[in-house]
């Protein structure tokens, strides 16, 4: 509801101005399901739903819409997520080379500075070891898996 609400009030904004781009923060759990995860997919796939919709909405106007859904990030999520505890939030990590908060961004500033004929509609990312939301994690640690 969020999304929606901020879209609606900063979407008028950018219609009357002639002018702006949404971006909205999904996430791989948007485009795959897993088990365990049903409401988090359902909020994902739901964002999704509603940044598809919005550009549709808003294809007559200048506006872009754009998703940017990544995989692995690690940032302090996990740890909410597991009630502040850290060594469980850790092993969601463990082996891997997650993307971290900055990757977010930098996909973000490319969505958001490309030419203004360019809508880039979805970025969906992963962590390199990383081809599913949850059941495709290579732990292959810092190498990644090089020779």
């Amino acid at each position: 509801v969020g999304v929606m609400c901020l879209v609606s009030v900063f979407g008028s904004r950018m219609r009357k101005r002639g002018k702006g781009h949404i971006v909205n923060i999904s996430s791989v759990a948007g485009h795959e399901c897993y088990t365990g995860g049903s409401a988090y997919c359902a909020t994902k796939h739901a964002v999704n739903a509603f940044t598809i919709a919005t550009r549709h909405d808003l294809a007559g106007t200048p506006i872009r819409v754009t998703a940017i859904s990544p995989g692995m990030v690690e940032t302090d999520f996990s740890k909410v997520r597991f009630g502040g505890d850290a060594d469980k939030a850790a092993k969601v990590y463990e082996n891997i080379v997650p993307m971290v908060a900055e990757d977010v961004a930098d996909q973000i500033i490319y969505a958001t500075t490309r030419p203004r004929h360019v809508q880039i509609a979805d970025i969906i990312s992963y962590a390199t070891n990383q081809g599913h939301a949850k059941y495709v994690v290579e732990r292959k640690g810092p190498g990644m898996g090089a020779p």
